[in-house]
Parts: structure tokens; C-alpha cells; sequence
């Protein structure tokens, strides 16, 4: 996220605020906005690939991301017709909960901005830090 009107503490703020709206939000849709968000996915999931490269990349990610998953597709579909709206709720709950989601935010902070928070490093020396990491 960036933006030339404000920090990025704010920034980083604003978008907390907005992700803890989601699973109320979710909570809020009725069964019918529920089956056409599924209705989506399914389309989108069983959409044909355009071009040979597509396809070839589909067939890369099944063979050694997926260590061979051929039936990744239909895997999916079935899943997705077992997903229930209370799964889903318990799901976003769970990974946007503050105190248990895992995330990293690198806030850059232009010359035109002053943080409104402070925010610590987690290391002092650049040139010594860098000593410090392993390159495989």
C-alpha cells in the first residue's frame, strides 16, 4: 500500500482497521451472495487456459509445485462444494486475529512524510546486519 498523502504508520493502521471488518462482513452475506461467490471461484477454477504457455505453466505447477497432483482440479471443485459459510467465517477469524496471524510490513518512509508512531528497528548497523546473512 503506499500513498503520497499519508506515513505509512497510518497506512499500516487504516489497512489493520479494514481487514478486522472482513469476518463480520462475511457474517453478513446471505446464502444467495454466498452461492454466487462460490458459483465464482468454481468458474474460475474450472476456466481452460488461453494459450500453450498457460498451460504449460498449469502442468509446471502440478508436476513440482504440487509434487504431481494431476487431479488438483477436480480436488479443488469437490472441496469447494463442501465449503459451508461457517468454515469460511472461521477461517478469515482466525487469520486476520491480530494476536495469531503471521505477517511481515516493511514501512518505507518518504522524505515528504513524519511517522505518527515510533517504530523501533530490529537492527542498528546496516553494513553489520548484512555480515550476518547467508546466501544460498
Amino acid at each position: 500500500i503506499q500513498s503520497g498523502t499519508y506515513p505509512p504508520d497510518e497506512l499500516q493502521r487504516r489497512a489493520d482497521a479494514f481487514l478486522a471488518t472482513f469476518p463480520e462482513r462475511f457474517a453478513a452475506l446471505t446464502e444467495e451472495q454466498f452461492a454466487q461467490l462460490k458459483a465464482g471461484v468454481r468458474a474460475k477454477v474450472d476456466e481452460k487456459e488461453k494459450s500453450i504457455a498457460e498451460r504449460a505453466r498449469t502442468l509446471f505447477a502440478r508436476a513440482y509445485e504440487y509434487e504431481e497432483d494431476w487431479d488438483r482440479k477436480e480436488e479443488t471443485l469437490h472441496a469447494l462444494e463442501g465449503l459451508t459459510k461457517n468454515q469460511i467465517q472461521t477461517i478469515l477469524a482466525e487469520t486476520l486475529d491480530p494476536e495469531f496471524r503471521r505477517m511481515r510490513s516493511i514501512l518505507l518512509v518518504g522524505r515528504e512524510h513524519e511517522l505518527t508512531t515510533e517504530i523501533k528497528s530490529t537492527f542498528g548497523d546496516v553494513d553489520s546486519w548484512k555480515e550476518t546473512r547467508v546466501y544460498k
